[in-house]
């Protein structure tokens, strides 16, 4: 499963979770906050691992397509420095480039299917988008918890 569809997946399971936990009282809410954090936390380190320890290439982008949902889906293909070819389909947030444009690619060099597009806008995006997870789940918990917001209990 890509780093993108993970992300996607566990934030709608975090709202799902959230919704129920919003009816049944304030703890889950908490908990779901907790959950997301943890998340975020570990997409964090992976990306900045990425950064810190890998490898620049130049790629591109062979084609894009679309999902089941619609969403624009590049295809991105690049060699590395072992002479490994690679070829892979990534989310794109912000950027989605041109067919056949070269871009810069960092890859993480033990797990060459692991890489990030250095242009891509998204970085900034998804840490928002998490962070206003993160806030509302624990606004919610503590608002219910303390009687602030009454749940169905």
């Amino acid at each position: 499963m890509s780093r993108i569809k993970a992300t996607i997946f566990f934030i709608s399971t975090f709202i799902l979770i959230g919704l129920i936990s919003m009816l049944s009282g304030g703890l889950a809410s908490l908990l779901t906050g907790i959950w997301i954090l943890c998340y975020a936390l570990w997409l964090n380190r992976k990306t900045r691992h990425i950064r810190t320890n890998g490898i620049s290439v130049k790629g591109y982008i062979k084609d894009h397509e679309k999902n089941g949902d619609g969403d624009l889906i590049a295809i991105y293909e690049f060699i590395t420095q072992s002479g490994d070819n690679y070829k892979r389909k990534g989310f794109t947030i912000g950027y989605g480039g041109e067919n056949a444009e070269v871009i810069d690619l960092l890859y993480d060099p033990d797990h060459p299917h692991e890489f990030i597009v250095e242009k891509q806008s998204s970085h900034l995006l998804i840490k928002v988008i998490i962070a206003a997870a993160v806030l509302f789940f624990f606004t919610m918990g503590c608002l219910i918890l303390s009687g602030i917001i009454r749940g169905s209990r």
